[in-house]
């Protein structure tokens, strides 16, 4: 995490317990968060966004005929979309975890410029 800390297009997400050691959280301070989280899963940064297409339970087939269109979770997608949740496992090395870092840090700065 404190890879990331010092970069005005992230900022590190207040939690109720801190950073648990398996996935950072981050707010995106860039345009379309969305879709550069989708743009760091191609690069192979994995989060739960961008790689496993996290979205709000009414954009869900299960969840569909609950919500109607005029009553969407605007607040949810809005705070899901601003996310960036990077998908750590047990056999992450540090190198792995570093590259990881390296390539947000050189793509939001990318992605900021463009």
């Amino acid at each position: 995490m404190d890879l990331l800390t010092d970069n005005c297009h992230l900022r590190s997400a207040e939690t109720p317990v801190g950073w648990n050691g398996y996935s950072p959280l981050l707010h995106l301070l860039v345009e379309r968060p969305r879709s550069f989280s989708e743009h760091l899963a191609q690069r192979g940064v994995p989060n739960s966004t961008g790689t496993f297409r996290l979205v709000p339970l009414d954009q869900r087939a299960a969840f569909t005929n609950h919500a109607t269109p005029a009553d969407p979770c605007l607040n949810a997608a809005a705070f899901l979309d601003g996310i960036l949740a990077v998908t750590l496992i047990s056999h992450d090395s540090p190198a792995r975890i570093r590259h990881y870092a390296a390539t947000i840090t050189e793509e939001v700065a990318r992605w900021a410029g463009a």
